[in-house]
C-alpha cells in the first residue's frame, strides 16, 4: 500500500477537520476521512500509478477538487509540522506512519494517551520530550529504534511497555520521569544494551525485570533511582557502567556468572549485606561498592586483573584466599580479611 500527499480544496464543506467526503478519481468514487491542515491531505491508495482525472469542481459533484494531480511526497514520517494535526488528549497516530521525527511532539501539553500503529519502526530523538501529561505508553511490536531522550522529562508518565524488537534503550530515554513506576519488557525481548542515563532519576521506579539477553548497562543508567530495590541482575549481563546504580537500594542477589566489568562506583551506596563476585569478573573500578554501611562481606574466589582504589567501606570484610593478589590488595588498602 502507498501513501500519497496531494494538494486539495474542499467544496461545500461545513467543517474544516475530521470530515468524510467522496473523492472522485476517474469514474470511481472513494470515501475518505481526512483532517484538514495547511491545505494538505494524506490519501491512502493501492498504487502510485493511478491516473487522476478531475473535471471542473469534480464534475459539479460535492466532494474534493484536486488542485494538482502531481505526487509531491510519499509521506511516512510525522514531523514537527504535521504533529499538531494529530495532537489531542487521546492521540491515535495514522496507520501509514513508520517514523516519528525529531522533537515532533516535544513539549506537548495535550497528550495523555498514545495509540501507536503497528507500522511504526522509528521514534527519533526527543520526539515526546517534556510531554507533561503523558501517562502511559505501549510501544508496538516491530519498533526497531528509539532516539535519545524520546520520552524524557514526562513528569506524569507512570508506565511503559517495551516490545521484543528493541535491542537498545537509548541515552536519557526516560531521564527525569519522576512518576515512572512500572516498566515491562516483552517475554521474548531481544534487548542487549541500556545506554547511559536511560532511567536517570526515575525516583518512583521500585522494581524492574530486565531480560536475560541484556549484556550492558551504561553509565548512570539507574542513577539516583532511590526506590529501586526489587531488581535482579540479568543472567547474560557482562558490563555495569560508571555509577550505574548510584544510590539505588539494591538488596542481596547473585551476581551473574557472565559478569566481566564493574565500573567506577557502579554500586555506590547500595543496600547489599553480602556480595560474592563470580570468577568471570576481570575489572572492578574505584569505589565500586563504596558508600554502603550495610555491606558486611565482599567475597572473592579469584584474582581479577584490576581492582581499583577503595572498592568498599573499611567496615566491609573481604573474604579471599591467603596469599592471593586480593589478599595483597587488602593489606595495601587496610581492609579486614577472612580467608576462604
Amino acid at each position: 500500500m502507498h501513501f500519497i500527499l496531494l494538494s486539495f480544496s474542499i467544496l461545500n464543506a461545513d467543517r474544516e477537520a475530521d470530515c468524510e467526503y467522496p473523492l472522485y478519481i476517474g469514474n470511481c468514487s472513494y470515501s475518505i476521512t481526512f483532517s484538514c491542515f495547511s491545505g494538505r491531505l494524506v490519501i491512502v491508495c493501492e498504487s502510485l500509478h493511478l491516473r487522476f482525472v478531475f473535471g471542473k469542481e469534480a464534475g459539479g459533484r460535492k466532494g474534493l477538487s484536486m488542485n494538482t494531480t502531481k505526487v509531491v511526497h510519499v509521506q511516512r514520517t510525522i514531523n514537527r509540522q504535521l504533529a499538531p494535526s494529530y495532537s489531542c488528549k487521546d492521540m491515535k497516530l495514522p496507520v501509514w506512519a513508520t517514523e516519528i521525527g525529531p522533537e515532533a511532539f516535544s513539549e506537548n501539553r495535550k497528550i495523555e494517551t498514545i495509540y501507536f500503529p503497528h507500522s511504526l519502526k522509528y521514534i527519533r530523538h526527543h520526539a515526546f520530550r517534556h510531554c507533561l501529561h503523558l501517562k502511559r505508553i505501549i510501544l508496538p511490536d516491530g519498533l526497531l529504534e528509539l532516539g535519545e531522550g524520546a520520552f524524557a522529562e514526562c513528569s506524569d508518565l507512570f508506565a511503559a511497555v517495551l516490545p521484543a524488537s528493541l535491542r537498545v534503550l537509548p541515552r536519557a530515554l526516560f531521564v527525569g520521569d519522576m512518576a515512572l513506576k512500572n516498566v515491562t519488557f516483552a517475554e521474548n525481548s531481544n534487548l542487549e544494551r541500556i545506554e547511559p542515563l536511560a532511567f536517570h532519576k526515575c525516583r518512583h521506579l521500585s522494581s524492574i525485570t530486565l531480560p536475560d539477553t541484556l549484556a550492558e548497562i551504561g553509565d548512570r543508567a539507574f542513577y539516583d533511582c532511590k526506590r529501586l530495590n526489587a531488581f535482579h541482575l540479568p543472567s547474560g549481563l557482562k558490563k555495569v557502567g560508571t555509577q550505574a546504580f548510584y544510590f539505588c537500594p539494591l538488596t542481596d542477589q547473585p551476581f551473574p556468572e557472565s559478569l566481566e566489568f564493574i565500573a567506577e562506583a557502579a554500586f555506590f551506596h547500595c543496600a547489599f549485606t553480602s556480595v560474592v563476585l563470580p570468577r568471570s569478573v576481570t575489572y572492578i573500578g574505584d569505589h565500586a561498592f563504596h558508600g554502603s554501611n550495610t555491606l558486611k562481606y565482599l567475597e572473592f574466589h579469584h584474582d581479577p586483573d584490576f581492582i581499583g582504589a577503595d572498592i568498599a567501606n573499611k567496615i566491609t570484610v573481604i573474604r579471599c584466599y591467603e596469599g592471593s593478589k586480593v589478599d595483597t590488595y587488602c593489606k595495601e588498602y587496610g581492609y579486614q580479611t577472612e580467608y576462604l
